[in-house]
């Protein structure tokens, strides 16, 4: 294995991610910069489809390793000791990966879907509970909604800030003593700037709301965390809903109504 990557390594030297390896293995050998394909000229266009193999090769090389860095229960790591060890975990092609080895599914297409049905779903809630979603985007308007059906925070999982530098994230994100949930700031005036943020670090950046979304709800099951009790039946909603991800037994929630909650929810929606 280890002589496979290396081959790879040397075919894909163009793979930088702000000059910083984004693959960590425990052997130092293979340590070095190992990194994500970069958006391809017109020139390349023709070598995309092995690109794409090769880049999904070292994800598969070095999945074992993140893993259980990412799950050691003795001491479970901090934002910043991933970012510093394991940065691959904050590049945004190697969240969808990760995701969908996790869970057999695509988070890009998450969104789609939840903009496919936001009219169903955003009528049943007006004309059965009088709730009208607000906000800038299809996402976020649904996303409000839905946190008003369930009597929780959305604020919990998207906040809106003026600017965005370290003093003000530090101000808006959770913490909490091990990994904070993760948070989307939607920063300035409607500009389409959104950060996701946990323990007040800027893990992953985006310019579409939708994606944010995608990569916060990604990051619940790559770093094995639960919902926050302030959205935990909106947060497993996404899950069973969008996702269909229905595990029979065990939530990503501490409290045991919020399966229920949710499950009288989507049967009462209308087919």
């Amino acid at each position: 294995m280890k002589e496979e990557i290396l081959i790879l390594l040397e075919k894909h030297e163009n793979w930088v991610t702000e000059g910083k390896s984004i693959f960590n293995t425990s052997d130092s050998s293979l340590a070095s910069t190992i990194t994500v394909l970069s958006t391809p000229s017109e020139d390349e266009n023709s070598d995309i489809q092995s690109d794409k193999q090769a880049d999904a090769s070292l994800l598969e090389a070095t999945y074992p390793d993140v893993w259980l860095f990412l799950n050691n229960i003795e001491k479970p790591p901090t934002v910043d000791e991933i970012i510093k060890e394991r940065p691959i975990i904050t590049n945004s092609n190697a969240i969808d990966w990760h995701f969908q080895k996790l869970t057999g599914k695509d988070i890009t297409n998450l969104t789609v879907k939840m903009i496919e049905k936001s009219d169903r779903l955003c009528n049943h809630l007006n004309k059965k509970h009088k709730i009208v979603g607000k906000g800038t985007t299809t996402i976020e308007c649904l996303s409000n909604a839905l946190c008003q059906y369930f009597k929780e925070d959305i604020t919990t999982s998207w906040k809106k800030v003026e600017n965005f530098n370290d003093t003000e994230s530090a101000k808006s994100a959770p913490t909490t003593p091990l990994i904070a949930s993760p948070i989307i700031l939607e920063i300035g005036n409607g500009n389409g700037d959104f950060a996701v943020v946990m323990e007040q670090r800027s893990i992953c950046k985006s310019h579409s709301a939708a994606r944010a979304f995608e990569i916060m709800t990604a990051y619940y099951f790559i770093l094995n965390l639960e919902y926050p009790k302030d959205v935990s039946c909106f947060m497993e909603f996404i899950q069973r809903y969008f996702l269909k991800i229905q595990p029979e037994y065990g939530s990503k929630s501490k409290n045991s109504k919020t399966k229920q909650r949710v499950i009288t929810l989507m049967k009462n929606l209308p087919k």
